[in-house]
């Protein structure tokens, strides 16, 4: 196994934590911190790492991290009819999950945003919904919730509250970068509960609220 490979299969069984180069050294057993640090500058590039000041996990110091985004773990040249950068052709309704998502990417791109990793919804893919990078190079971190099928209003305060809890996760790992949540639009369940926690989102967790309408169009509400 390459040096390379070493880093790309320990980043790869740690997705969603960013490590710092001395620590990736010592758990790849890659002897030269240089090797890593060329390693991951080149790996940063090529969009498989989100190289950038944080807290490393390991060692808990503020330091330039590296963390594993989901193109690392696709085959190179991988072409889909399903999925280009998370997004997804689906027959579900338009609230669906990755129909959000699909759109909100949709709004970055075209605001000269840069993705950098998706989960893919329809594989079920585990980690943050959309990382991507700002055209002044701030970090964004994307939680994305669709509304239930069944329309229940329970479901949808679960759905909610698990989006909060992401971005709570997502602020003790990656104090660096901004937060945001991905919503579908003209359901009072998720109007109502953003409306209860605004409080909340400007004075102790700040984060973005990307609203998505059933024909596509995105509103911003920072």
């Amino acid at each position: 196994m390459t040096k390379k490979e070493k880093l790309i299969d320990y980043l790869n069984k740690n997705p969603g934590y960013a490590f710092c180069d001395d620590c990736l050294a010592k758990r790849t057993e890659v002897s030269r911190r240089q090797q890593i640090n060329s390693l991951c500058r080149q790996m940063a590039v090529d969009g498989l790492l989100l190289r950038e000041k944080g807290i490393c996990y390991l060692c808990h110091k503020d330091k330039l991290t590296n963390m594993i985004t989901q193109n690392a773990h696709r085959k190179n040249n991988y072409k889909s009819n399903y999925m280009k950068y998370g997004v997804q052709k689906s027959e579900k309704p338009w609230f669906w999950e990755g129909n959000v998502q699909s759109a909100i990417i949709r709004w970055l791109e075209n605001h000269g945003y840069r993705i950098l990793s998706t989960a893919e919804t329809i594989a079920r893919t585990k980690g943050i919904d959309i990382v991507a990078k700002s055209p002044m190079g701030k970090s964004l971190l994307i939680t994305v919730k669709g509304y239930p099928e069944n329309k229940k209003a329970t479901q949808a305060r679960h759905y909610f509250a698990e989006a909060i809890f992401d971005l709570v996760l997502y602020k003790g790992k990656y104090d660096y970068a901004n937060l945001a949540v991905g919503l579908p639009a003209g359901f009072s369940t998720y109007s109502n509960l953003a409306k209860e926690i605004e409080r909340f989102r400007r004075e102790r967790l700040p984060f973005d609220i990307f609203w998505v309408y059933d024909d596509g169009k995105v509103l911003l509400d920072n």
